[in-house]
């Protein structure tokens, strides 16, 4: 197998995991999953110049498929993440730790005290 296809083919395979993790709620396998998707995008920046002649031989019909497989792979990943956090949000508010907006109708989430921010 050429080693841009292998590299979009592993890319859509983690990112199918953690679509899975986010919806089955394994926070435990998510966090794993970071490791993971950084090598899988090492493996797709090291195969670019090999992907880039690929693309221009008879393969491309293969890998315009699997980019676009990549793409959908991505877009469940947000919509779940997406879902998550808003599902989280009204955990939140239900249980009176979240809820008040500011003057822009901007939620003002508080973090409970010691959470960790993901965010960076």
């Amino acid at each position: 197998m050429q080693p841009g296809l292998s590299a979009l083919l592993h890319l859509r395979a983690t990112l199918d995991a953690i679509g899975d993790a986010i919806r089955d709620g394994r926070v435990d396998t998510l966090l794993r999953s970071e490791s993971e998707l950084g090598e899988a995008l090492g493996r797709l920046r090291a195969a670019a110049s090999p992907l880039a002649v690929e693309a221009a031989g008879a393969a491309s019909a293969e890998l315009r498929e699997a980019v676009k497989g990549v793409r959908q792979a991505l877009r469940r990943c947000e919509r779940l993440g997406s879902s998550s956090r808003d599902v989280v949000r009204a955990v939140l508010v239900a249980h009176g730790r979240a809820g008040a907006y500011d003057r822009g109708a901007r939620e003002a989430f508080q973090p409970a005290r010691g959470a960790v921010d993901a965010r960076g």
